[in-house]
Formats: structure tokens, C-alpha cells, sequence
């Protein structure tokens, strides 16, 4: 929940916890629960454009505006959901999941799951928080205005956001 009411700020860290370097393409990443479910204005699933890697342990923002997030944090993104800078690659709109389009991806602050998809389609991490549910998935954490979320330790996964995540201030600490 970024501070402030432009929800450009928002982003998504993604950790690679295997001991082998990822190639994203075939991974998708979004706030859309539910396969081929459209006409939800704020919920959307985004695959990742091809030719990039993740390496083992390394970490991937995607952010809604890279403007905003570099206003922010003082860094560019990985990668972006709103096509705003060139030097900055776009996530692209994976409609065999969720036929809305990639700009209506907004995380609601009362309340969202985030999830990771791979090249099956098969949900494999969620995070939800406040009102957000996801089967399996317990204890939400609440995420006031200028705070995010942080999976500590970074490859720990109990699916209990109390014991897997922490609150962090001052917008968060993506990278």
C-alpha cells in the first residue's frame, strides 16, 4: 500500500529460491484468482516477455509505473505492468488466464492475493493479505498506507503470512 493514494507505486518482488537459473517467460504473475474470469476491473494476470533470467537467488521487481516506483526508491524496476519508459521491459497481458487488459492490475489496499503461475498455469506461491484468501493460506497481515509486505526469510513458505512475511515502512524494501 504505497503512500499516498497513486497506486503507480505498487510492485511485486519475486525471489528464486532454486538452486538454478529461471527463464521467466513461460511464469505469469498477477492478482486474478480465478481462470478465465473477466469483466473483475481491478484483477488481471501478466506473463513475463521472453528472453529474460532470473539467477538462483536473485530477485525481480515488477512495478505497476516504473515513474513512479523510481520516483520512490530511486532505481528502475525490472519490469513494468503500464508501458511508461522504454528502457524498462512490459509485462504482457496473458489472456488464457484473465482476458482484462494489463493496466487493471491495482493490489486493493482492504485486501488482495498475489500469485505466481508457471508455464502450466499452475498456481505455485501466494501471498495474501488483510482481506485477500487463498485456500491453504492462513493469518493475513495488514498493510497500512506506506507499508508493504516482505517474505522473511526470503525462501521460507509455511503458507501462514504471520509467520512467512513481515511489515515493512517507508514504502517497503524492494531489491
Amino acid at each position: 500500500d504505497p503512500s499516498g493514494s497513486d497506486p503507480g507505486g505498487e510492485f511485486i518482488e519475486i525471489y528464486n529460491a532454486t538452486p538454478i537459473s529461471l527463464t521467466l517467460s513461460s511464469y505469469k504473475v498477477g492478482d486474478e484468482e480465478t481462470i478465465d474470469q473477466s469483466g473483475t476491473p481491478q484483477d488481471s494476470m501478466a506473463a513475463f516477455p521472453g528472453g529474460y533470467q532470473v539467477p538462483s537467488g536473485g530477485i525481480i521487481v515488477v512495478a505497476r509505473s516504473s515513474s513512479a516506483f523510481s520516483t520512490t526508491f530511486a532505481f528502475l524496476p525490472d519490469f513494468e505492468f503500464t508501458s511508461q519508459r522504454p528502457d524498462v521491459p512490459d509485462m504482457l497481458s496473458y489472456v488464457n488466464w484473465d482476458s482484462d487488459v494489463l493496466s487493471s492490475i491495482t493490489l486493493g489496499n482492504t485486501g488482495d492475493e498475489v500469485l505466481l503461475l508457471d508455464g502450466s498455469d499452475t498456481v505455485i506461491d501466494v501471498a495474501t493479505y488483510e482481506g485477500g484468501s487463498w485456500p491453504g493460506v492462513s493469518n493475513n497481515l495488514t498493510a497500512n498506507d506506506g507499508e508493504s509486505l516482505e517474505r522473511i526469510p526470503a525462501d521460507w513458505d509455511t503458507n501462514d503470512m504471520t509467520i512467512d512475511f513481515a511489515v515493512r515502512a517507508n514504502d517497503g524494501d524492494p531489491g
